[in-house]
């Protein structure tokens, strides 16, 4: 069950590339195979099946016990996308998985400064509730999501959304 082809890929990382492979992974998962074996780009099938939005799969793997592994690189792109996107069921799979929300790309833009710039409110509003995620981490021009979210939001936002934000963290103290 473990054994890959030219990419490094097992079956099960192929099954979890397709939104209606559940009943493949299901019979894969009960089977002894390493639910975390890294194809040739070094990913696990719980990223992969993260990256193509397969929920069901997700939750399957998770619930087994793998774990979502990819390079650094491959992270931040898809939280990235995730951010741009406002694709907020994608982040709460993320969170779910336990993946460090907040990587970021070259720029040091992450999922916050993404969102923020798409004026994706809810997503906002769920990183700040819902999340250890910083508002403050500074890309390389030195802006923060707030900083960004001036472009995006009316000042009653912001300061809604900057209110929710620091309350809870002082909550957490």
């Amino acid at each position: 069950m473990n054994k890959v082809d030219y990419f490094g890929r097992s079956a099960l990382h192929v099954a979890s590339r397709t939104k209606h492979s559940l009943k493949i992974i299901q019979y894969l998962a009960s089977q002894p195979i390493n639910l975390d074996q890294l194809d040739g780009s070094g990913r696990s099938s719980l990223f992969i099946a993260l990256k193509h939005g397969s929920e069901d799969v997700v939750h399957h793997l998770y619930d087994k016990g793998a774990t979502a592994i990819a390079p650094k690189e491959s992270w931040a792109k898809m939280l990235c996308t995730v951010g741009f996107n406002g694709d907020l069921q994608k982040l709460k799979l993320l969170k779910m998985c336990e993946v460090e929300l907040e990587q970021s790309d070259y720029d040091l833009r992450h999922v916050g400064h993404l969102a923020a710039c798409e004026a994706h409110y809810e997503m906002l509003e769920f990183l700040a509730k819902e999340t250890t995620f910083s508002f403050e981490l500074e890309d390389r021009w030195g802006n923060t999501t707030f900083d960004e979210m001036k472009h995006s939001f009316n000042k009653t936002q912001r300061e809604q959304l900057k209110r929710e934000y620091f309350a809870i963290r002082q909550n957490k103290k």
